[in-house]
């Protein structure tokens, strides 16, 4: 985990997102991205808040913890702590039409895509071993899936026609040497 977030943090290190932001103009559906990302984060804020909220009024641990004997849900930990966040920065940045939103963003609808795809692989593994399936939840997976793509694909389709987002990568080379104070 700690090695991604390294190399996430270099990845983006090479990336200038000024150049990004130049690559899609002003016909990015910012509003209806941003949107988006925004409608998910919260509402899978919601969602993990509802189960983990009135057992802690209760003074209580939620059911579904009891169940499995884990002291707290590791996906409620990772999803709250760092992808939910994530999620609601870059749609707020690109909303607000700043320069990292236009690389946040598809970067983190790719990874939501990719996660939903990992959900419905794992729901279609349990159904083929026959163990207890939601299949409720495997359908609402699959219409977040089919509703990023679409506006994942929306988003890249408007980038400027003679627009290269390769040159959003920063050329080391053409930038001076550092100077070393004496």
């Amino acid at each position: 985990f700690g090695l991604s977030v390294y190399a996430l943090i270099g990845g983006f290190s090479s990336v200038d997102p000024a150049r990004m932001r130049q690559a899609f103009g002003d016909r990015a559906p910012t509003a209806l991205t941003g949107g988006f990302l925004v409608a998910i984060g919260a509402g899978f804020y919601l969602l993990w808040l509802s189960e983990a909220v009135p057992a802690m009024l209760a003074d209580g641990t939620p059911d579904f913890l009891s169940k499995v004997g884990l002291p707290t849900n590791p996906v409620h930990v990772l999803d709250m702590g760092l992808l939910l966040p994530a999620v609601l920065l870059a749609g707020v940045l690109l909303i607000r039409r700043r320069p990292w939103g236009y690389l946040l963003a598809p970067a983190v609808l790719g990874g939501l895509i990719l996660l939903g795809l990992g959900i419905a692989a794992v729901v279609a593994v349990l159904a083929y071993r026959d163990v207890a399936t939601d299949w409720g939840v495997a359908a609402g997976i699959g219409v977040l899936i089919t509703l990023q793509l679409i506006i994942l694909g929306r988003f890249f389709a408007s980038v400027a026609p003679d627009a290269n987002l390769g040159t959003a990568l920063r050329d080391r080379s053409q930038q001076p040497p550092e100077r070393v104070a004496r």
